[in-house]
């Protein structure tokens, strides 16, 4: 997962210098061709204009190429880090699962039982507590966690009180729904929602977005982070940098 990620960042910081490298090619040969003394205006202008329109369509090809390379690393970590995410937590023998299942029952009841929502939090805490770094036991908790909150919730004495408890309780969730991950699915984790992420990056800085203005005008720099939306028959004026089509 990690290496997909770190390629993207390669490929990502090496479209600006891949790009000036082009624009600076177009811009010494468009000058040429605006200079050229063996061919009369019309004619500088018409070279120039061909000149403008082929580094435009390499431009954007190579906006294409380089976002097609970039978002395949990224869905390459996705992928990898999904599949992991799904991957159950190994199961414990037979007898800690046995006295997992008692204390989770024994729990269960004296939450029934208590009139007091806050030592029952407090309960559940502890009991939270005991299964620290144990990702199937997390889980199992997780699964059953709805109906082991009710009763606390229930013996809430007025709604705000039940406001605040709901808030406390959430934060507890979310550390279980964490714990019931293994310290490789809570790293696969990260990597899924940065890969989500990075996904539709622009990977154009605006330094590069000015560059190509100068040269292929504004509505075509527009495209340059999203190249597959460019119509296939758009014409550059070789002079305004005005797109049409």
């Amino acid at each position: 997962m990690e290496q997909h990620i770190e390629k993207a960042r390669e490929i990502e910081s090496s479209v600006n210098k891949k790009y000036i490298e082009i624009r600076e090619e177009a811009a010494r040969e468009i000058s040429l061709a605006k200079t050229d003394t063996d061919l009369s205006p019309e004619g500088r202008r018409k070279k120039a204009q061909k000149l403008r329109e082929k580094y435009a369509l390499k431009t954007i090809e190579f906006a294409k190429e380089i976002k097609k390379e970039f978002q395949s690393e990224v869905s390459k970590a996705q992928a990898e880090s999904e599949k992991l995410l799904k991957k159950e937590a190994k199961k414990p023998n037979d007898e800690n699962l046995r006295q997992f299942e008692s204390q989770l029952n024994d729990l269960k009841t004296r939450l029934m039982l208590s009139t007091d929502p806050g030592k029952s939090e407090k309960q559940l805490a502890q009991f939270v507590d005991g299964i620290k770094d144990e990702p199937y036991f997390a889980g199992r908790l997780k699964e059953e966690f709805s109906s082991v909150i009710n009763p606390i919730l229930s013996s809430a004495p007025d709604s705000q009180s039940t406001l605040k408890l709901k808030k406390s309780l959430d934060n507890t969730f979310d550390y279980i729904n964490n714990q019931s991950l293994s310290h490789e699915q809570r790293e696969a984790k990260e990597i899924n929602e940065l890969s989500k992420q990075l996904y539709e990056s622009k990977l154009f800085s605006p330094v590069a977005l000015t560059n190509a203005e100068e040269l292929f005008g504004k509505e075509f720099t527009g495209y340059l982070n999203d190249p597959d939306s460019l119509p296939e028959d758009v014409v550059i004026d070789a002079e305004t940098g005005r797109m049409g089509v």
